[in-house]
């Protein structure tokens, strides 16, 4: 998975960018390849709809002795394919 590659599309008005990160590209590289094509510094993304070959997860655990009282959990690996669905 070295290429990245993306496709995208800027509203007119506002500042609306519809993106596509197309098959074999990571997830994390395509989504700030198509922030660094478009000039985007900061931004929400409001929904993603697609597969994933597989995925890592982790989620935050009570810490008390962290400095904000939770620490990540250990990495949960999911083996594809996966549908992500995040509207």
């Amino acid at each position: 998975m070295s290429q990245i590659r993306t496709q995208a599309v800027v509203s007119e008005k506002g500042r609306t960018i519809v993106g596509r990160i197309l098959p074999g590209t990571d997830l994390i590289k395509g989504i700030e390849k198509v922030c660094q094509d478009n000039q985007v510094t900061s931004g929400t993304i409001v929904t993603g709809i697609g597969s994933l070959v597989r995925a890592q997860f982790i989620y935050a655990v009570p810490d008390k002795d962290a400095k904000i009282g939770i620490k990540y959990s250990e990495p949960i690996r999911a083996e594809g394919p996966l549908e992500l669905l995040a509207c």
